[in-house]
Order: C-alpha cells, then sequence, then structure tokens
C-alpha cells in the first residue's frame, strides 16, 4: 500500500474503527461519527493535497509513533500534539481553507 494511501486511511481511521462503507453509507452511529471528525478537526486532518511524499511520510510517522505512545499510556498526548503541530505547519504552508 503506498504512502499516501495508507495515510488516508490513518487519517480517516485513526483508531481503526470502520466509518464508512464503499457506497459513502455511515456504519458507525451518528454521535460516533460526530466524533471521529471531531478528532480529525483537531489534529487538523487530512492533510492539504499539495503535501509532498516525504511530508506524507514523515506526517505517517508521527501518527505511528502516536499511537504508539497512546498505547503505552493513554494519557501521553504529545505524539498526538506532534501531529496536530505538523499538520497545522502544512496547512499554513499551503495556505488551505482548512478550519481549525
Amino acid at each position: 500500500m503506498n504512502i499516501r494511501r495508507r495515510l488516508q486511511n490513518l487519517e480517516c481511521r485513526p483508531f481503526r474503527r470502520p466509518v464508512a462503507r464503499r457506497d459513502g453509507q455511515w456504519i458507525l452511529p451518528a454521535d460516533e461519527c460526530a466524533k471521529m471528525r471531531d478528532l480529525q478537526k483537531k489534529l487538523c486532518l487530512p492533510l492539504p493535497d499539495a503535501a509532498t511524499t516525504d511530508e506524507r511520510q514523515e506526517a505517517l510517522r508521527l501518527m505511528g509513533a502516536a499511537q504508539s505512545r497512546l498505547r503505552i499510556d493513554i494519557s501521553d498526548t504529545a505524539g498526538l500534539d506532534e501531529l496536530k503541530n505538523y499538520a497545522r505547519g502544512l496547512h499554513s504552508k499551503y495556505q488551505s481553507d482548512f478550519e481549525r
């Protein structure tokens, strides 16, 4: 699986919960869908379309590191903060219209 597709999967399903079927129908309860979208917005995801492969690789590395840290200590959000700051920097670099 290529880097962009893998990162998009993680951006859409950060905790490996199925969010939508292929036909676009949401399969989670409405409140969980809202929570997932809220989590994506807090992490400044998805990344801008103009992001390079190297930038996406770095974001993927940060996402994996954040997940590993959370598995050890659920209250350790420093990895997620790094990912958010990195994604926010990409959005400002490419001047995307991402809502903060």
